[in-house]
């Protein structure tokens, strides 16, 4: 199966970084999918009140699976992790409970620099990085 790069709602608001993301050669060639969680999109909803996903993302869908790996994510990152917003705690877990995810692009540099995340991350493979990075 395709790997996948998540994004975070910030990178779906910003319209020149999600372009740059999706102009990638891995991306155009089919390495890798262009992925938004659920709850990714609903905080784009929220501050927007559109829901279009843009062309070339694809909407995160969840398996059995996952959605148990995510629900256990969730549980540990809530009693973890304090500081981060509840939007926040189900888009990473989203990402981390994806099998096939190596990325997660945000612009949130608490995300992106919190050692707790990033340690999770590294035990699933997963980097969690700014979308210019990659």
């Amino acid at each position: 199966m395709t790997q996948t790069i998540h994004v975070d709602s910030n990178v779906l608001l910003d319209n020149n970084t999600l372009k740059n993301v999706l102009n990638k050669t891995y991306v155009k060639k089919g390495q890798f999918r262009v992925v938004a969680s659920p709850f990714a999109l609903s905080e784009v909803y929220a501050k927007t009140l559109s829901c279009n996903l843009p062309q070339g993302v694809e909407l995160y869908w969840f398996t059995e699976d996952s959605w148990k790996e995510f629900t256990s994510i969730v549980n540990d990152l809530l009693s973890e992790i304090k500081w981060l917003g509840l939007y926040d705690i189900l888009i990473v877990a989203t990402a981390l409970a994806d099998a096939h995810a190596k990325f997660l692009l945000t612009i949130d540099k608490q995300i992106i620099n919190s050692r707790a995340i990033r340690d999770r991350a590294m035990k699933k493979g997963l980097r969690i990085t700014d979308p210019y990075s990659i």
